[in-house]
């Protein structure tokens, strides 16, 4: 390492993920999502909210709601907090106010993110860590999620919370990939270079195009296997333009051995 230090060599350090479509995939169900619409009328009755629509309007209110709270936060690259999401946004017809919202605004993020449908670890994730774990690399999480508790509890409910040195939502610091200024706070929290930083994510229009306006030094790409037509096809565009990731792969057990050797290449 001291030779590597005098030739002024800079291997990475540090791998960081992204969680929707790479440390985990997602189907939502029909089924799960009425499910969910009736839990929140049914939560939202303790906080004293009435909702005199059927579950199934409701719906698809919250879903209309939930395309505009997106299309905000792709415009702006802020996260729109869990209070004001509900308050302002998903329960703007029905007279939501701050005080009833707020001691459940989390609560609600979390039900609508994780249960209208299911969520699966990815293949060989553990394996992955592990592996990186065995080089000497530290491991971190950024991810774009209104909620600030539920990334956690899934790393938790997978077993992979204790290989994640950190962790940074925009939920927390109110920022949304692309924006470089996510990255660059998660370079200066972990006290690391650009160039000692990998990045893993499934998108061209939030991650890979992030990394690279934050110039980190390398950028890894995982075929995202659930991801919707309309998802592939705005990625396939991105790509035609000349977005490129440094590698790109359909396996997490693939991610190891390209960093392994990335150094190694640099060190000879």
């Amino acid at each position: 390492m001291m030779l590597n230090i005098e030739r002024g060599i800079v291997l990475i350090k540090a791998v960081v993920f992204d969680m929707g479509g790479v440390i985990q995939t997602s189907k939502i169900s029909a089924e799960k999502q009425m499910q969910v619409a009736v839990d929140i009328i049914q939560l939202l009755g303790t906080r004293g909210l009435v909702i005199s629509d059927t579950a199934s309007t409701f719906l698809e209110k919250l879903k209309q709601a939930d395309k505009e709270r997106r299309r905000i936060c792709e415009e702006t690259l802020q996260e729109v907090s869990p209070l004001r999401a509900w308050v302002d946004l998903y329960l703007k017809d029905y007279g939501a106010d701050d005080s009833q919202i707020f001691p459940i605004a989390n609560e609600l993020s979390v039900r609508w993110s994780r249960d209208r449908g299911v969520d699966t670890p990815r293949e060989g994730l553990l394996q992955c860590l592990s592996d990186l774990q065995s080089q000497g690399m530290r491991l971190a999480v950024i991810s774009n999620t209104f909620s600030r508790t539920l990334v956690p509890s899934q790393l938790a409910g997978y077993g992979t919370l204790e290989y994640f040195e950190y962790i940074l939502l925009s939920s927390v610091c109110g920022i949304r990939k692309p924006a470089v200024k996510i990255f660059d706070i998660c370079q200066e929290s972990m006290n690391l270079s650009k160039g000692e930083l990998a990045y893993v994510g499934d998108t061209i229009s939030r991650d890979v195009i992030g990394v690279k306006n934050a110039e980190w030094e390398l950028m890894i790409r995982i075929a995202h296997p659930e991801a919707k037509a309309a998802s592939l096809e705005r990625e396939k565009k991105l790509e035609d333009k000349g977005y490129h990731p440094d590698y790109f792969v359909h396996q997490l057990t693939e991610i190891p051995e390209i960093i392994q050797q990335y150094n190694l290449n640099l060190s000879e």
